[in-house]
């Protein structure tokens, strides 16, 4: 009996004593359940935190992809635009060439349109001295006409004296009867002879009255037709000044077409380089393109693998 109490109270100890232990195994297992369970909290925390930096990179990529695509597009209008700018700037010097051409023929035309003027100029002058020589021809043959205007009247009277001279001869001879026959003869003819002079002066000075009126048509002529040079060398003068204003004009059209030209090349030469920086730059945001593509992709695989690790901690701690 007293061995078997002696075991009993030894039984009842080591119960005693596993019971203790038994507490203390339970209190530290709950105080390392408590660390653990604090642990996987802290632990979905921040994996949560994680998908929502993951998330919000993600919208991120997706903005700056949808920027990439907007800032392709905006490149491709601009190289559009470009294109067309250069292509506008090849028909603009392809025009100022044609305009260059155009002002050279002019120029040509307006160099032989000013020779011809000066060879007009010059027929002109050569008329207006012939106009002249010829009114002073014309005024000196009305002072000739004049001269013997004044000879014919001259000889008219001579002939009406000779005239009066041979009829009182003829009376004289018929005074003297039988002897003044051969005087009256002498007379016959003289007066004969005044006659056919005197015809002859008449019939001179209706010549020369006609010849004057001629003359004197004719140095109205020669004034009007002196006047009409003297107006055509006026003319002249003020088409050849046109023509030099003309060619003035066009060469200052001229220069300023060589220098829209060498604008428009200087802008071509500019809006290639600019064209090349274009593509090179639509280029590189292609390539980055490609590159956020890829990382939105491997974005998308590491979500997919926190959520199957957030999924398994979230069923061990469960």
């Amino acid at each position: 009996m007293i061995v078997l109490k002696k075991t009993y109270q030894e039984l009842l100890l080591e119960n005693e004593r596993l019971a203790s232990k038994l507490e203390e195994t339970e209190q530290i297992l709950n105080e390392k359940n408590s660390s653990i369970n604090s642990f996987l909290q802290t632990m979905d925390n921040n994996l949560a935190n994680i998908l929502n930096q993951h998330d919000s990179v993600n919208n991120q990529h997706t903005i700056l992809a949808e920027l990439v695509e907007k800032l392709k597009y905006h490149f491709e209008n601009v190289n559009d635009i470009s294109v067309r700018a250069n292509n506008n700037s090849v028909n603009t010097s392809e025009k100022g060439n044609s305009l260059i051409r155009a002002t050279n023929e002019m120029v040509t035309k307006s160099q032989e349109g000013q020779k011809a003027m000066e060879r007009v100029q010059a027929l002109i002058h050569k008329l207006g001295d012939e106009a002249k020589q010829t009114s002073l021809s014309m005024s000196q043959l009305g002072s000739r006409s004049k001269e013997i205007e004044g000879i014919v009247n001259v000889i008219s009277d001579i002939t009406e004296q000779t005239n009066l001279l041979a009829l009182n001869a003829s009376i004289e001879a018929a005074r003297a009867g039988e002897h003044g026959k051969g005087f009256a003869v002498v007379a016959n003819e003289v007066r004969k002879l005044a006659e056919n002079t005197s015809l002859s002066t008449r019939s001179i000075t209706e010549l020369i009255k006609h010849m004057q009126q001629d003359t004197e048509k004719a140095l109205q002529d020669a004034n009007t037709n002196l006047e009409a040079v003297n107006e055509g060398m006026k003319q002249s003068n003020t088409t050849s000044k046109s023509i030099e204003s003309i060619l003035s004009a066009i060469n200052l059209v001229q220069d300023n077409a060589q220098q829209l030209i060498a604008s428009i090349e200087n802008q071509q030469t500019y809006s290639k380089e600019v064209m090349d920086q274009i593509v090179m730059t639509k280029e590189t945001f292609e390539n980055a393109n490609e590159m956020i593509v890829k990382h939105i992709e491997d974005a998308e695989i590491v979500d997919i693998k926190l959520q199957e690790g957030i999924s398994g901690i979230k069923s061990f701690t469960n």
